[in-house]
C-alpha cells in the first residue's frame, strides 16, 4: 500500500466524496484508510478510535438482513466478479448529514475492486458513498405527483362513467317522450276523427228529421225555449193554420 501515501493518490482520494479503502478479507473487510469526508458524515462510529473493519465504520452491526446485508452482498459481489457494484438506495438513521437531528437519510454505495499485483483477484475493494436524499425526494414527488394523477384520472374515470350513465338515461327518457308524444298524437287523431264523425252523424239525423217532418201526413210544429219560438214547421201545419 506504497500508493497511500502518494500526492496522485492523496488528490484522487480526499475529495468531498466520502471513501474506505478495505481489504479483501472477508467477511471482515479490514480497513485500510478512509478520508475526511468518511469522517464527516458518520455519527455512529468515532474515527478517533482504530476501525477493525468496514461494519465498524459504517455502523452495520447485522450482515445477514437490512442495510448490512446490502453491503455484504456489494462487497462480494464485486470481489468475486472483479466489477464495479453499486448497492440498492438504503435509509440509515445511524449515518446521517444532520448529526443532530437524528433524521434519516438515503445513500448508496459504490464498491470497486483493485486488483493486486498479480492482476488476477481484487485485493482491495474502494467504497465511495453517495448521499442521494435529495434524487430519493425528488423520486418520491415525482411518485406522488403520478399517484395524484393516477387518482384524479380515476375520478375522471368515473365521471365519465356517470356521464354516460346518465346520458343513457337521457335518450331513454326523450326514446319515452317521443313514444308518448306519438301516442298522444295518435289519440288526438282518433278524438279528431270520432268527433268529426259525430258532427257528421248529427248533421245527418238533423236532416233527416227535418225530412221526416216536412213530408209528415199530419200538422207538426217544433217549438225552442221559454218563448216558444218556431223552429220547425211543416206545410201540413201551414194548411191547417189557414
Amino acid at each position: 500500500m506504497n500508493f497511500l501515501g502518494e500526492p496522485l493518490f492523496q488528490a484522487i482520494f480526499n475529495t468531498s466524496v466520502p471513501r474506505i479503502i478495505v481489504h479483501n478479507d472477508a467477511p471482515h473487510f479490514t480497513v485500510i484508510t478512509y478520508n475526511d469526508a468518511q469522517k464527516q458524515i458518520s455519527r455512529a462510529v468515532n474515527y478517533n478510535s482504530v476501525i477493525s473493519n468496514v461494519w465498524e465504520a459504517f455502523g452495520f452491526n447485522n450482515t445477514k438482513e437490512g442495510n448490512g446485508f446490502l453491503l455484504m452482498d456489494a462487497l462480494l459481489q464485486a470481489a468475486n466478479k472483479n466489477e464495479v457494484v453499486l448497492t440498492p438506495a438504503f435509509n440509515h438513521t445511524l449515518y446521517a448529514l444532520d448529526k443532530d437531528s437524528g433524521k434519516a437519510d438515503w445513500w448508496r454505495i459504490e464498491v470497486k475492486p483493485v486488483n493486486g499485483k498479480d492482476g488476477s483477484k481484487a485485493e482491495y475493494l474502494v467504497l465511495t458513498t453517495y448521499h442521494i436524499s435529495g434524487q430519493m425526494i425528488n423520486h418520491q414527488t415525482l411518485a406522488e405527483k403520478k399517484q395524484q394523477e393516477q387518482r384524479w384520472n380515476n375520478e375522471l374515470a368515473a365521471l365519465n362513467e356517470e356521464l354516460a350513465a346518465s346520458y343513457e338515461e337521457l335518450i331513454a327518457s326523450n326514446e319515452e317522450l317521443l313514444r308518448s308524444q306519438n301516442d298522444l298524437h295518435v289519440l288526438n287523431n282518433e278524438l279528431e276523427q270520432r268527433i268529426n264523425w259525430r258532427t257528421q252523424a248529427l248533421a245527418e239525423s238533423e236532416v233527416r228529421f227535418r225530412n221526416l217532418v216536412q213530408h209528415a201526413p199530419v200538422a207538426i210544429i217544433v217549438l225552442n225555449g221559454p218563448d216558444m219560438v218556431i223552429e220547425l214547421a211543416n206545410e201540413k201545419n201551414a194548411t191547417t193554420l189557414e
